[in-house]
């Protein structure tokens, strides 16, 4: 460094006043220090001048807390909701509905309603049948997946519109996926069969301006649509849903979870207000009854503000299908049986899998969840391999995905309900609200992200009253963990039993299938 130049000269000058102000009050400090040790201790003084106060202080008289009571109410219907028994049942006949209804649905093969129809039919024809202006009590239900909701609110929508007099958009039922859409749709076609109702599906895969002439040359009475096309159709026609009388919004937990394009804002202006006739002779209008249905619904009010649910001038219905609430959010059906399956390393994984289907006869019907589009793909491919190469069988496997055509998806999804397809394997695309008949298995290959994930994947079996299993991999202690954490607030009648599968890794066979499905992805 060169001392005489100005610029490092500077920088030496700062350096020793530095040095000089550190030393003064080091300095100063330890003087401090020297006359601090020869008083008393001042800490012990002040604990004892505490004390001495503490005793001294009486609390202030406070005036008496008042709570409005219209206020408490509002909120009684979430703490206390309406608890409803898995068990449960009742005949159609002993609901309320209309003799037509009722021998339609003897018809379709229904003689009993399951428990969360047996609290929602009533609610929703009791509502109905009042006349005038005041909103109606809607009506919220938490309950497990396969318990019978879809046809819940159906049924009775489907009642109370028999005899409507001239067509008109009079119920709307949101849905999250296209899948999910086709399947309503189909429960209520099976429902107006026979009567001048008519239900229509919005689809995105159309296009718009066609879908609004259909709309305009046969006007339907009940729509069934995901938010987003819905709400393409009500920024061309703000006036669509003017006679709205049934708002249904279906895994509700998901559709609020969805912000594209404010739909619920955006529903909330569409739908009809309250307007209270002057005159006897003016006409009065309400709004629609909202039906939130999910098996993992939310109780947090801000969250459930987004659908305006009213309290007033009638609390709403929030129906739980489960005998007792405890701390538990979530309910398993009580036919539904769960397994930790411990793999000890990564590479175990597939044989272990495939060993598990065909010993434990679950390769005939059994969806297998994973985490990717890719993942889906892959696995499909090397559970073939292994059941033909290790096992001389020779299952048919089929990959369900979000990237596939959704022809393509349709047709795997119809040859597994068939029985063509022995196994699928899919991402979580088809683990909320879908109703795949028979399956008998669930196996979770990849961990789901969390406790509403694993509850709407394990869903898929054990449902209507039928038996299934669920299945659940986890190689590392970390897995295993996580897999307890996400059984938190989950309540169940049968106990979670852990199994260990130890399978022979080093057997050439199994070397060579795993060689064969790489170089299939690297061509």
């Amino acid at each position: 460094m060169d001392l005489d130049d100005p610029a490092h000269s500077g920088i030496l000058k700062r350096f020793n006043q530095t040095r000089h102000r550190l030393e003064k009050s080091n300095k100063r400090a330890r003087t401090h220090e020297n006359e601090d040790s020869q008083l008393p201790d001042v800490n012990s003084e002040r604990e004892s001048a505490s004390v001495v106060r503490a005793e001294g202080i009486q609390p202030l008289p406070q005036p008496e807390q008042t709570r409005d009571k219209k206020h408490r109410s509002r909120l009684q219907w979430i703490v206390e909701p309406e608890m409803v028994s898995p068990s449960q049942t009742a005949p159609f006949e002993s609901l309320g509905l209309s003799d037509h209804m009722v021998t339609k649905l003897h018809d379709l093969g229904y003689e009993n309603a399951f428990a969360v129809q047996t609290a929602v039919i009533p609610a929703v024809l009791k509502a109905q049948s009042c006349l005038g202006p005041d909103p109606l009590a809607n009506v919220l239900v938490n309950s497990y997946t396969g318990s019978g909701k879809t046809l819940a609110y159906t049924v009775p929508i489907v009642d109370c519109l028999l005899n409507r007099r001239k067509p008109a958009p009079r119920a709307v039922v949101l849905v999250p996926t296209r899948p999910l859409l086709v399947q309503v749709m189909q429960v209520f076609e099976s429902l107006v069969k026979g009567t001048n109702l008519h239900p229509m599906a919005l689809r995105s895969e159309r296009p718009l301006q066609k879908e609004r002439e259909q709309l305009l040359k046969n006007t339907p009475d009940i729509l069934v649509a995901t938010p987003g096309r819905l709400v393409d159709h009500l920024t061309e026609s703000p006036d669509l849903l003017k006679q709205l009388r049934f708002l249904v919004v279906d895994e509700a937990d998901r559709l609020l979870g969805q912000s594209f394009q404010e739909w619920a804002s955006v529903l909330a202006k569409a739908c009809p207000v309250q307007i209270r006739p002057v005159a006897i002779n003016e006409p009065w209008a309400r709004p629609p009854q909202r039906l939130v249905f999910s098996a993992t619904l939310t109780r947090d009010p801000g969250k459930l503000e987004a659908l305006q649910i009213r309290t007033v001038p009638t609390a709403p219905h929030l129906f739980i299908v489960n005998d007792d609430i405890g701390d538990a959010e979530f309910v398993m059906p009580a036919k539904l049986t769960e397994n930790l399956v411990r793999v000890k390393t990564l590479i175990a994984k597939p044989l272990a899998l495939v060993t598990l289907l065909i010993e434990n006869s679950l390769s005939d019907h059994a969806i297998v969840f994973v985490r990717s589009n890719e993942a889906a793909a892959r696995l499909a491919r090397l559970i073939t391999l292994i059941s033909q190469n290790l096992f001389h069988k020779d299952l048919v496997v089929g990959p369900v995905s979000g990237e596939m055509p959704v022809a393509e998806r349709k047709r795997v999804l119809r040859q597994f309900a068939s029985g063509e397809v022995n196994v699928i394997v899919c991402t979580d695309l088809i683990a909320r609200g879908i109703d795949v008949p028979g399956v008998t298995a669930v196996i979770n290959y990849d961990l789901p992200v969390g406790t509403r994930e694993y509850v709407h994947r394990v869903g898929r079996t054990a449902r209507a009253g039928t038996s299934g299993s669920a299945w659940t991999f986890a190689i590392s202690s970390a897995e295993r963990q996580h897999y307890w954490v996400m059984q938190n607030g989950i309540t169940r009648t049968n106990k979670i039993e852990v199994s260990h599968f130890d399978v022979d890794t080093e057997s050439q066979t199994y070397k060579d299938v795993l060689e064969q499905l790489g170089k299939e992805v690297l061509s």
